[in-house]
């Protein structure tokens, strides 16, 4: 074994600490290939018998650990035969090795506290999943209350109810009549949040959207008298119908919660969340959303026109002028956060955020797709994935949650290339074609 001088007593104590918990899950198959790489070699294999204790507690099997993350602590308490080595090296480190036992169980207790920091106990899971459960049941009764007014469109609705509950901005769009302001205003009246709606038109002002200062002559001041955009939900219909100046007013806002008007800037409520509308692009009397736009919204659905069934549903109920106020308010601005902040500990393994990245590098390495992802589609997707597993019933993101999602989170930031769009492909057909070739995490994803 190679000898090491360690100058001071820090850096031995910080030898035994493991600054990153993925080290564990080396052995996992998604990872073998990067552990094989990095974890070297050493004949240190294993802690001896008198340096596992203090994690005799623990399931975990703790002979089996990667060497490398291993090795110095075994080499802290090897014996006589260890410290002779740095003695023969430099005498006057020799007092400050010999450290009394009590710190060395301390470091190995907090090295074991290192390990476990990020992986679920038996425990913490059988805990969790009772609250998790809980959140499942919750989230399966909002998903009902709208179905009932929007036939057909479970996985629209329960997108939408995904990325409300991960504090992001949806964007519905599709051809008119479809629903799309219906879906809208139903997940309006299902938060008891103060709510906006603004008809985007081509004459609209960006002050008719952010507020404008109004000057009193009495008073001689100016009073500023705030626009819709101050509020929790903002529903914006027919966003593209208004001109790019008009469009751009809400990047700030969206990205920021927070508006600067006559160079002042005002915060918005929190949450604030856009729900926004869009016809196809192809229609008369309307202007694309630029990209830095389009990547502010979380997600992108589409709802398709109604099936038979739901199209007879509907027909039986022709009488009702605007079904959306069937919706009674089931959310509360404190029940909101209380959700999004149980989503937000769903617990994502070093396997599925290395998916996630290498799926939207491979947005951006396509022949098919001239601009690929940004990083906010990643954590858009991340954040996504986790109020996906949580309505599940899970507090752990598998690889089924990533794949149920890409297409809706990462759809509408790309641009196709000028052979896709010679070939006729829609964006949906060159992002799958695209994300195809990358390989999904196999075994445990914890």
């Amino acid at each position: 074994m190679s000898k090491r001088k360690l100058n001071d007593a820090t850096t031995l104590a910080d030898t035994t600490t493991l600054s990153d918990a993925t080290t564990i899950r080396a052995a996992s198959p998604f990872w073998s290939q990067r552990a094989d790489a990095t974890i070297g070699t050493s004949d240190d294999t294993h802690l001896s018998h008198e340096d596992c204790q203090g994690f005799d507690d623990d399931p975990m099997d703790h002979t089996q650990l990667p060497k490398q993350t291993l090795v110095d602590a075994t080499r802290l308490t090897a014996g006589g035969q260890t410290v002779s080595q740095f003695a023969d090296e430099d005498q006057t480190q020799l007092p400050q090795l010999l450290q009394p036992d009590t710190t060395r169980l301390s470091r190995l207790t907090s090295t074991k506290q290192t390990i476990l920091k990020s992986k679920p106990t038996q425990d913490d899971t059988h805990s969790a999943g009772e609250a998790y459960t809980e959140f499942s049941n919750i989230f399966a009764h909002l998903q009902a209350s709208i179905g009932q007014v929007i036939l057909g469109k479970n996985r629209a609705i329960r997108l939408c109810l995904t990325a409300l509950i991960a504090g992001g901005h949806i964007l519905l769009q599709d051809e008119p009549g479809t629903g799309k302001t219906q879906l809208a205003q139903a997940l309006s009246r299902l938060c008891d949040l103060d709510y906006r709606r603004i008809q985007f038109t081509a004459d609209l002002m960006p002050t008719d959207l952010l507020g404008v200062s109004i000057y009193h002559q009495a008073s001689d001041q100016f009073t500023f008298r705030p626009g819709p955009v101050f509020t929790h939900l903002l529903l914006a219909d027919e966003i593209n119908r208004a001109t790019p100046k008009v469009q751009s007013a809400l990047l700030e806002a969206m990205e920021e919660s927070q508006v600067s008007v006559d160079g002042q800037t005002r915060p918005l409520s929190k949450p604030f969340i856009v729900i926004a509308t869009q016809n196809g692009g192809d229609l008369a009397g309307t202007y694309p959303l630029p990209q830095a736009q389009l990547d502010r919204f979380t997600l992108c659905v589409r709802l398709g026109p109604p099936s038979h069934e739901a199209s007879v549903s509907i027909l039986r109920q022709a009488n009702q002028a605007c079904r959306s106020q069937q919706v009674a308010p089931m959310l509360t601005a404190s029940k909101l956060a209380a959700l999004t902040q149980q989503a937000q500990n769903v617990y994502c393994s070093d396997s599925i955020v290395e998916y996630v990245i290498r799926l939207v590098e491979a947005s951006r390495h396509s022949a098919l797709i001239e601009r690929g992802s940004s990083i906010r589609g990643a954590l858009g997707l991340i954040r996504c994935s986790q109020v996906w597993a949580a309505a599940e019933g899970r507090n752990f993101v598998i690889p089924d949650d990533i794949q149920a999602l890409t297409q809706p989170v990462l759809v509408h930031r790309i641009e196709l290339s000028p052979q896709a769009q010679f070939s006729g492909l829609t964006p949906s057909q060159a992002l799958s074609q695209a994300l195809k070739q990358v390989p999904v995490p196999r075994g445990e994803v914890d």
